[in-house]
C-alpha cells in the first residue's frame, strides 16, 4: 500500500518539468517566454499595455499576468536581489 503511494506521488513530482530545473533555467525559461509574448514591443510595459487595450479577454488576463511580473521585478529589485 505504502509502495503504491509513493509511486503516485513520485509520478505526479516527475510530471512536472520545471520541478527538475535549477533557478538558472527557469529564468531562461521565464525570459525565453517573454521574448515571444513581448515581441514585437519595445518593452515589457509597452505589451502589457497593448494588451490591456485588446477586447479580447486573454490578451487581458495576458495584461495582468505581465503587470504581475512587472510588480515582481519592481519588489525584487528594490530589495537587491535582482539586477
Amino acid at each position: 500500500m505504502i509502495d503504491l503511494r509513493l509511486r503516485k506521488i513520485e509520478k505526479q513530482q516527475s510530471a512536472n518539468r520545471f520541478d527538475r530545473m535549477s533557478e538558472a533555467e527557469l529564468d531562461e525559461q521565464i525570459n525565453e517566454g517573454l521574448a515571444t509574448v513581448c515581441f514585437g514591443y519595445p518593452s515589457v510595459n509597452a505589451a502589457a499595455e497593448a494588451f490591456r487595450a485588446s477586447p479580447s479577454l486573454e490578451d487581458h488576463q495576458l495584461a495582468d499576468q505581465l503587470d504581475w511580473y512587472i510588480g515582481y521585478v519592481a519588489e525584487e529589485r528594490a530589495a537587491g536581489r535582482m539586477n
